[in-house]
């Protein structure tokens, strides 16, 4: 799958350099800003944290999440660079056995890039940033009898919250055009793709109701994301 997402990106620049406008640094302007939603797969690391679930009999964390989210990128023509802020988010719930775990990773950070192609209606920019990410899921085991209430709140715990929260580094690419015309508002719409993949810049810190849990998995939360981007230029 990623052999063929890399093959649609090089598509992507080839079509730029063969039949994007190409204007002198005297038309370009100082700067571009576009607001942007993306929506596509998330494919954390689980299976650090997938290890110390099922000798616990808990549901082993889902291999891929729908994610979503949202920010803007600001496009310098005459330096090519390009600034972005964004924010993210996936979450699941899977049931099988008795168990069930609820899953929810959030991240939020900038990063800077740079545009490889020198076009008005066309960006090819590979990137790198900073970012911070929250991550938490909540394990239970189902009841199977009915219980009265009070005995309920008196029984072994059958629900179990771990978060871990820290930044991560993050490295990519976006590529992505402006293929309509017409109307200011129709022209000005941007349709892309963006790959990413982020790792944590130091040993996860894993928490249960904000207290230490040490020696935990050396898991990813966030890791591959792979999606479309859709966009308007202010």
């Amino acid at each position: 799958m990623l052999k063929r997402i890399l093959v649609v990106v090089g598509m992507f620049a080839i079509y730029f350099n063969s039949s994007a406008q190409s204007p002198s640094d005297k038309d370009l302007p100082v700067k571009k800003m576009f607001l942007h939603s993306q929506f596509g797969i998330q494919l954390p690391g689980f299976s650090s944290l997938n290890d110390e679930l099922t000798p616990r009999e808990f549901n082993p964390l889902s291999a891929a999440f729908f994610s979503r989210g949202a920010g803007f990128y600001t496009i310098f023509p005459k330096s090519r660079l390009v600034s972005f802020a964004n924010y993210q988010t996936y979450a699941g719930t899977k049931k099988s056995g008795g168990r069930e775990n609820a899953v929810r990773g959030t991240i939020a950070g900038s990063a800077i890039g740079y545009n490889l192609v020198k076009h008005t209606r066309a960006h090819l920019i590979p990137f790198i940033g900073l970012q911070y990410t929250w991550f938490g899921v909540r394990l239970s085991k189902t009841i199977t009898t009915e219980q009265d209430f009070d005995d309920y709140l008196g029984s072994a715990a059958n629900q179990y919250h771990i978060a871990s929260n820290g930044f991560m580094g993050t490295t990519g690419i976006q590529a992505a055009f402006m293929p309509f015309s017409g109307s200011r508002l129709i022209s000005n719409a941007v349709i892309g793709l963006k790959i990413s993949y982020s790792v944590p810049v130091s040993e996860p810190k894993w928490k249960s109701n904000n207290t230490d849990l040490r020696n935990g998995p050396n898991s990813t939360t966030q890791g591959l994301f792979t999606g479309l981007v859709l966009g308007i230029a202010l």
